[in-house]
């Protein structure tokens, strides 16, 4: 049976929606032919944790966890007591800019990211494992895990496939936001690393076009792997029942950094807010209507922001859950919220979330620009309303029809088309992935 390497700077126990991708690819490897081997970090430091994703590995998946040097690791060498969480992981540019050597650090030496320091140690156990494996993938970001693909290229001959899970040297905000000489050498180090690959798999059929025109001597390397949703995360979970009132539930982070403002949520969930505080002065005791839960980890920039609507009576946070206890979320909602950056790369954008709402077949109220990936799917699956984000207007008449459905026993019977399922699944990603490396990879 020919093996696949997966390197991946996140693996569980960590959790959150990063480690959903390749988590998911060791599971379905197996029904089309390959073994797999993953290597990843012996200590993470993450803001998430989900030790119930242990109980779902294969028993017989080989997993080698590296010692890393990276950011995380230096930081608990300081902070005691606060080795496992990383809150800091993305650029502020406020803080990044005060003078300490933290910062120093960050700035000239951790490039493109703070996982580098874990790049000779994942390097070493992957030319180890060169005899036994027929091919690499690599799982990005972090960006600093493209250094490998040059380094195995040279030391191994084998195939590689570069997972871009997210656009790089775009508009993406933890670019756009770095130092001008830190630009260069980014797109720099991304040629390299887009040279050196057999093959670069993106999440969007959007995102791929783009980088054909960004790099048109790579196009013809260039994939799409979709994100998917995985039916046995739905098995024997039970719904909590949601009463009289009309439940939204938003799952996964929310980015309300407000600096630029538009590579955040914040357009989103102003105008979601904005449309709650106009139904609450226009309709008496709204707070018995609707409640709004928001799951995930959040700052506290989040609660500023709903205080400063006054709907700290309407909108509840969660905080972060288990994937199986964020998938009985999204099951037990009346209707599922969906945000999106506000920026152009936020258009190519189709969240991991976005798939697993379909699944549940509860509609959902997209707070996104019309001309979208997001939209696009959700019209194909007739899985929702879509509206722009600053469309307060549209927005309010969105809630006040789910209501009204909610007290007419309406939002059971909505209407999803009969797009089949099956092309979303996470089996079906894994498939297309054996698809791509075996076109180098040959029995």
């Amino acid at each position: 049976m020919k093996r696949l390497c997966l390197i991946s700077a996140f693996f569980p126990p960590a959790g959150g929606p990063i480690v959903q991708r390749v988590y998911k690819h060791t599971k379905f490897l197996k029904e089309f032919g390959w073994d797999a081997f993953v290597i990843t970090r012996r200590k993470v430091y993450f803001y998430a944790f989900d030790h119930t994703l242990l109980d779902e590995i294969p028993k017989e998946l080989k997993i080698f966890r590296t010692f890393s040097l990276d950011y995380g690791f230096l930081k608990s060498m300081f902070k005691k007591g606060k080795e496992h969480i990383q809150v800091d992981r993305r650029w502020d540019p406020k803080s990044i800019k005060r003078i300490s050597i933290g910062n120093l650090i960050r700035l000239f030496l951790l490039i493109p990211d703070g996982l580098i320091g874990w790049i000779p140690f994942a390097f070493w156990r992957a030319f180890r494992l060169r005899k036994e494996v027929d091919a690499y993938y690599l799982r990005m970001p972090p960006w600093s895990t493209g250094y490998l693909a040059p380094l195995l290229k040279i030391f191994t001959r084998k195939p590689v496939l570069l997972d871009y899970s997210d656009e790089w040297t775009t508009e993406n905000i933890e670019f756009i936001i770095r130092p001008r000489f830190r630009k260069k050498i980014e797109k720099f180090l991304e040629k390299i690393f887009l040279r050196a690959s057999t093959f670069v798999a993106f999440s969007t059929e959007s995102s791929k076009i783009l980088y054909e025109k960004k790099y048109p001597e790579f196009a013809h390397k260039f994939r799409v792997i979709l994100n998917g949703f995985d039916e046995d995360d739905f098995k024997d979970v039970v719904p909590h029942k949601s009463g009289n009132k009309l439940v939204m539930v938003y799952t996964g982070s929310v980015d309300c950094r407000d600096e630029p403002n538009e590579y955040s949520y914040i357009p989103s969930l102003n105008g979601l807010f904005s449309a709650l505080f106009l139904l609450k002065e226009e309709i008496g005791n709204l707070e018995k209507e609707i409640r709004v839960r928001f799951v995930g980890a959040y700052d506290e920039n989040l609660k500023n922001l709903i205080s400063k609507f006054s709907l700290n009576d309407i909108v509840a946070i969660s905080g972060y859950k288990s994937h199986k206890e964020a998938i009985r979320e999204i099951l037990s909602a009346d209707v599922l919220i969906l945000f999106n950056y506000a920026a152009e790369h936020g258009k190519r954008v189709l969240p991991g979330k976005l798939f697993e709402y379909i699944r549940a077949r509860n509609p959902i109220l997209a707070i996104v620009p019309k001309q979208c990936e997001i939209s696009r799917l959700v019209e194909l699956y007739n899985a929702g309303v879509v509206v722009e984000p600053d469309d307060i207007d549209g927005i309010k008449k969105a809630i006040i029809g789910f209501i009204r459905m909610k007290h007419e026993g309406e939002l059971e019977k909505w209407r999803f088309s009969d797009e089949p399922l099956e092309r979303i699944e996470r089996r079906s990603s894994t498939k297309k992935l054996v698809e791509i490396i075996e076109e180098k990879v040959k029995n």
